[in-house]
C-alpha cells in the first residue's frame, strides 16, 4: 500500500509541468523533479546536495536568503525571483512555497514566467515607442450591455476613467508624462456637449463595442480643442462592459487645415455671389439691399450699408434684419469703408450677436474686398445716372437748337420765296433785304455759340 502511494506521488512529482524541489532547513536540495532540473539546466544527480544560493544571480543572494528565512518564519511564500542556470543564463520564475510540509523539509514549486515577462517587456516597449496613443479605460461599475444605449452612455460618463496610457497619449493632451493624466474621467476628455461625440459613443455600442476609424472631439489640459481618429474594443464580462482598449491618432492639424479650406471655399463662394449681385443692376439701392440679405446669416448676424448723399451726410440704404435692435451692442463687429476712385462713398458694417460667432483677419480682409466692390458699384451707378442726365440735357439742348435754327431760316425762306415771285413792291425790297440779313446774322450767332459749346 505504501509503495502504491509512493508510486502515485512520484508519478505526479515527475509529470507536472511546474518545477518542484524539496530543500532542507539549510537550503540544500533534497529532491527535484525533471521540470525543475530542466529549469536549472542540470541533472538531478548534479543538483542534489547543492545549496540554492549556487543558482542565485550575483547581487540577489542576500535577497534569496532573506526570502528563505521569511518562508520558514511565515510558513508560506509567493514571490517572483530569478535563478541562474548552470550555463550562466537567467530565468524568471514565479515561486509558490510551503514550509515544513514534512518536518524539516520545505516544498517549493516554480513556474517559468520568462516568456511572459519577455512578452510584457515587448508590449511595454511597443506601447512606449508608439507614435499613436494607446489607452485603457476602466469602469468603476460595469455597464450592463442590456441597458438602452442612451443609459449606457450616461453610465460611461459617470463611471469611466483612464486607467492606463502611453507617453504619446499624454503628450497629445499636453501632459509631460502618462502618470499625470492617469485617472482622468471620460467627461474631462470627451466633450459631452458635442453631439458628434454622442454619435461616436452610440456607434461604439451599436457596433458590438468594436469601432474602427471613428473621430472624436476632445479637449486637452488647457481646454484646446483636439480631434482624434480612434480604434477601440470593449471587454464584456458576464453581460457587463468593464473596460475598453484603444488607439488614437491626433488629426487636429489635418482637421484645422480641412476646416480652413472649407471656410476659404465658403468665403470665396460668398464673394462670388456678392460680386454677381453688385453687377446685376445699376440700381445701387436695390443691389445693396440684396447684398445685405446675402450676408445674413451666411457671413454675419447683421449687416448695415450707409452711403454718403449729395450733401455729404451718411444715409442708411440697407439693413438686414430690418430692425437690428440686438446689434446695438454686438459681440463682434467689422466696419469697412466703401471706396471708389480713392474716395470714401460710404461704410459697410457687419456684426455678430446671438450666434456667438467671432471675426478673424480673414473675415476682415473679405469685408474690405466687399467694401471695395460695393464702392465701385455705387460709383458706377452714380456715373451711369449722371450720364443719363447728361444725355437728357443733350437731347433737350438739341431740340432747342433745332427750334432756334429753324426760326431765322423760316424768315429767310419766306422773303426769298416772295422775291423769287418778282411782284414785290419796291418799298418792300429794303425790308426783305434787312430781314434776310438779320436772320442770317442770328443763325451765324447760333453756329458760333454751338462751336463755343463744342470746345468746352
Amino acid at each position: 500500500m505504501i509503495d502504491a502511494v509512493d508510486a502515485r506521488y512520484r508519478a505526479l512529482f515527475e509529470t507536472t509541468p511546474d518545477g518542484i524541489m524539496i530543500v532542507n532547513d539549510e537550503g540544500v536540495y533534497i529532491d527535484l523533479n525533471d521540470a525543475m532540473c530542466a529549469m536549472l539546466g542540470a541533472s538531478r544527480e548534479e543538483l542534489i546536495g547543492r545549496h540554492f544560493r549556487d543558482f542565485m544571480p550575483d547581487g540577489r543572494i542576500d535577497d534569496a536568503v532573506a526570502a528563505f528565512g521569511e518562508l520558514r518564519e511565515r510558513g508560506g511564500l509567493a514571490v517572483e525571483f530569478p535563478v541562474r542556470r548552470a550555463d550562466g543564463t537567467f530565468l524568471s520564475l514565479e515561486w509558490r512555497s510551503r514550509a515544513n510540509f514534512l518536518p524539516g523539509l520545505h516544498l517549493c514549486i516554480a513556474r517559468d514566467v520568462s516568456a511572459l515577462r519577455e512578452s510584457e517587456e515587448r508590449y511595454r516597449a511597443f506601447v512606449a515607442n508608439s507614435t499613436e496613443a494607446i489607452w485603457r479605460f476602466e469602469l468603476e461599475v460595469g455597464a450592463p450591455v442590456a441597458l438602452p444605449i442612451d443609459e449606457q452612455i450616461e453610465h460611461w460618463y459617470q463611471h469611466a476613467y483612464l486607467a492606463e496610457c502611453n507617453e504619446a497619449m499624454a503628450r497629445m493632451y499636453g501632459f509631460a508624462s502618462a502618470a499625470e493624466i492617469a485617472g482622468a474621467r471620460m467627461g474631462q476628455m470627451l466633450v459631452r456637449e458635442d453631439p458628434n461625440n454622442i454619435a461616436y459613443l452610440r456607434a461604439f455600442a451599436e457596433s458590438g463595442y468594436r469601432l474602427i476609424g471613428a473621430e472624436s472631439h476632445e479637449v486637452d489640459r488647457d481646454g484646446n480643442e483636439k480631434y482624434f481618429v480612434n480604434n477601440l474594443i470593449g471587454i464584456v464580462e458576464n453581460g457587463f462592459l468593464v473596460r475598453a482598449w484603444g488607439t488614437q491618432r491626433d488629426v487636429t492639424e489635418q482637421h484645422a487645415i480641412e476646416s480652413a479650406r472649407s471656410a476659404l471655399l465658403d468665403r470665396l463662394e460668398f464673394l462670388a455671389d456678392v460680386s454677381a449681385l453688385l453687377g446685376a443692376s445699376l440700381d445701387y439701392d436695390e443691389t445693396l439691399r440684396a447684398t445685405a440679405q446675402a450676408a445674413v446669416p451666411r457671413f454675419a448676424d447683421w449687416c448695415f450699408i450707409d452711403v454718403m448723399n449729395v450733401t455729404g451726410e451718411m444715409e442708411r440704404v440697407a439693413a438686414q434684419p430690418s430692425d437690428p435692435q440686438d446689434a446695438l451692442e454686438p459681440a463682434a463687429k467689422i466696419v469697412v469703408p466703401l471706396i471708389a476712385r480713392g474716395r470714401t462713398v460710404g461704410a459697410l458694417t457687419f456684426a455678430n450677436s446671438e450666434s456667438g460667432r467671432t471675426f478673424t483677419e480673414e473675415h476682415v480682409r473679405l469685408a474690405e474686398d466687399i467694401g471695395r466692390r460695393a464702392g465701385l458699384a455705387i460709383d458706377n451707378a452714380r456715373l451711369y445716372s449722371e450720364l443719363e442726365r447728361a444725355n437728357r440735357a443733350k437731347d433737350e439742348f438739341l431740340a432747342m437748337l433745332s427750334h432756334e435754327l429753324r426760326t431765322p431760316m423760316t424768315a429767310t425762306l419766306g422773303w426769298a420765296t416772295m422775291l423769287k415771285l418778282g411782284n414785290m413792291p419796291q418799298d418792300m425790297l429794303a425790308t426783305a433785304a434787312e430781314s434776310i440779313a438779320q436772320s442770317t446774322r442770328a443763325q451765324a450767332r447760333l453756329v458760333d455759340d454751338l462751336l463755343d459749346i463744342s470746345r468746352i
